[in-house]
């Protein structure tokens, strides 16, 4: 049999047509040989042109979206069946014109129409809010605790759940109908859209006012981003960006800026789905053919020695095969998608262990600047430099000094010296540097300040005298030709 074409959409759900050894349906019809086909934008329909002269109208139905004990099952183009596998209850929804879209999560239920938009209630499936849609091309849908967002031809746009209209988002190098769950996704206080020119970029929105966060400037990674994804919990200032790229690594990325940049680490390589919790900021990743979930990732921001003592590791091939995607992450159940298109659960603590709790603290004390919590969680799991350096920064005189040298315990040199700087620390500032081997810019302080010159010259020249080596820095050449 001669192949002649393959025709799909870039969406989570269409992917799957092309994966190996599964077919969501055969079709033999009577339209002599198909000479073209084409999907609608949504997805859900599809059209072929046979060589007889007639065309067939096909409908995707059967798809089912599944959250906390719920299950919506697409059964025809117009009638969602609504399982509460709690209480074994069935809701019926049928729905004048077709649906298009629909997603389950944050407990609401939405579902798009061609005319309009349906906002359900878990409490309530009778009476849903709707919103008269003014295109009805809706390609795409996302949820958060706040807001959701609906992208049509024409724009993105920001609702909340009493489906009033917050914003719409606008870029010139966003294409609405190229947006799908991988390049789109929000939070309580972001958005983020990848770049649909330079696939490198990302774009980072305020869902509350659709203004572009901070200084407008986009995130830019050095490879081409496959994915991404916000956690959900917490303020803005515990937002964190996990993007995979083209390599199949993935990356944790802090969305405030700290200092003159955002602050960025490698979790993981060979990485081929992830997942962040929607209750915790708890983060999956089917990696190496084995499912790794971080308890706390966000240590690796602050004190990435002491990451892997936050994972968990399960090897789930033997039971689940390999081609696996996460798909949903909910308290302490992970669903995952086989290569054949079925769907298991795969449980996890909802209390790991007293290590993980443990390393979770030290992060989030070190964060916070609760001093007495971080310096007995390292000594609970036996990080005696990171004790003593505590009890170090404990018996400094004032809180500026203890600020910095708490950036410095989280590896923020930068913001650190920005903080002695400010509090005209400066001596400080230049040991900071030296201590660092920052050697140039020690050197810069010193003549800015006219501070401790002689200090930074003899501790480079006993540095290279310790490794036999000559000077090769050339502001230290100029520096000693001047002192001559």
């Amino acid at each position: 049999m001669l192949i002649k074409g393959l025709f799909y959409l870039r969406n989570g759900i269409s992917m799957e047509l092309l994966l190996p050894h599964w077919i969501h349906a055969l079709e033999k019809t009577h339209t002599g040989s198909v000479l073209s086909i084409k999907w609608s934008p949504d997805g859900n329909q599809i059209a072929c042109a046979g060589g007889n002269g007639r065309i067939i109208n096909g409908y995707v139905t059967e798809r089912c979206l599944e959250w906390n004990g719920f299950e919506a099952v697409l059964t025809d183009e117009r009638t969602v069946v609504l399982h509460n596998l709690r209480n074994e209850s069935i809701e019926r929804l049928e729905f004048r014109d077709r649906v298009s879209k629909a997603s389950f999560s944050f407990n609401y239920f939405i579902v798009v129409t061609s005319t309009q938009c349906y906002v359900y209630n878990i409490k309530n499936f009778n009476t849903p809010t709707i919103i008269e849609l003014k295109e009805s091309n809706v390609t795409h849908i996302s949820q958060c605790q706040k807001y959701f967002a609906l992208a049509d031809g024409s724009s993105v746009y920001i609702y909340n759940y009493d489906v009033r209209l917050v914003c719409s988002l606008k870029h010139a190098n966003i294409h609405v109908e190229q947006i799908y769950a991988d390049s789109l996704t929000m939070s309580n206080d972001v958005i983020g859209i990848k770049d649909q020119l330079d696939k490198k970029i990302i774009h980072l929105f305020d869902p509350s006012s659709g203004k572009t966060l901070g200084d407008g400037k986009p995130i830019s990674h050095s490879n081409e981003i496959i994915k991404i994804s916000l956690n959900q919990m917490g303020n803005s200032f515990d937002r964190r960006l996990a993007l995979l790229d083209n390599n199949k690594d993935l990356y944790l990325m802090s969305i405030r800026i700290l200092g003159n940049q955002r602050k960025m680490v490698k979790l993981a390589t060979m990485v081929s789905s992830f997942l962040w919790a929607e209750t915790s900021n708890i983060l999956a990743a089917i990696t190496n053919d084995k499912l790794v979930i971080w308890f706390y990732p966000d240590i690796a921001l602050t004190n990435s020695d002491i990451l892997n003592l936050t994972q968990e590791e399960h090897n789930i091939i033997d039971d689940y095969g390999k081609q696996l995607e996460l798909i949903n992450f909910y308290r302490d159940r992970i669903m995952i998608k086989r290569a054949d298109g079925s769907t298991v659960y795969c449980p996890i603590s909802i209390y790991p262990d007293k290590l993980h709790q443990l390393i979770g603290l030290t992060g989030i004390a070190t964060n916070a600047k609760m001093l007495d919590v971080a310096e007995i969680a390292f000594a609970e799991i036996e990080e005696v430099d990171k004790v003593e350096y505590i009890r170090y920064i404990k018996s400094l005189p004032t809180t500026e000094m203890k600020n910095a040298e708490m950036l410095l315990l989280s590896g923020e040199y930068q913001e650190a010296e920005a903080i002695l700087l400010q509090n005209h620390l400066y001596f400080r500032a230049i040991m900071l540097n030296l201590h660092a081997f920052k050697w140039n810019r020690a050197l810069e302080l010193a003549n800015k300040y006219n501070l401790a010159v002689d200090i930074v010259l003899s501790m480079r020249h006993d540095y290279l005298k310790q490794l036999n080596r000559v000077e090769e820095l050339h502001l230290f050449n100029s520096q000693s030709k001047q002192a001559s």
